[in-house]
């Protein structure tokens, strides 16, 4: 699925998306990949779903301490926000405790996920979604969801 953003409020559809894809997948943990460089829109598309998720705390770029928790209402789960740019190896998911967090009602959004791709999709039984941003202009962006 693609979509052509021309503005920010614009991803709330692709945000709606993408919860219309949780929803209707099993009892797995759900992770975001998120693809894209620098300034695409990734930690916009995750400030728009935890809004939309009611997280009540403001999101914020874990990019320097690489994973934030935020607690979603009605003790449904975490929304957990990684960043593995500044990851080297596979070790450091484990020392950050990355497969602890694939639990059933949690949604794990990861920025710059292309780093792990392999990793990642060696991983049983989740709920993997690639979302891909391309930078076409200041203006406008173009995602793509795998």
């Amino acid at each position: 699925m693609e979509f052509y953003l021309k503005k920010e409020s614009d991803i709330k559809k692709v945000v709606d998306y993408i919860l219309s894809d949780i929803n209707n997948s099993s009892n797995k943990p759900t992770v975001l990949a998120l693809v894209g460089d620098l300034g695409s829109g990734k930690t916009t598309l995750t400030k728009y779903l935890a809004k939309e998720l009611n997280v009540e705390n403001t999101i914020i770029s874990p990019t320097f301490i690489i994973h934030r928790e935020y607690k979603r209402p009605k003790d449904v789960g975490f929304l957990h926000h990684l960043d593995f740019y500044r990851l080297l190896n596979k070790h450091e998911l484990d020392e950050i405790g990355f497969e602890t967090l694939l639990k059933k009602d949690n949604i794990i959004v990861i920025e710059w996920a292309d780093k792990f791709k392999e990793y990642l999709d060696n991983i049983n039984d989740i709920n993997l979604v690639y979302i891909n941003f391309e930078y076409i202009n200041e203006n406008e962006r173009k995602i793509t969801i795998e």
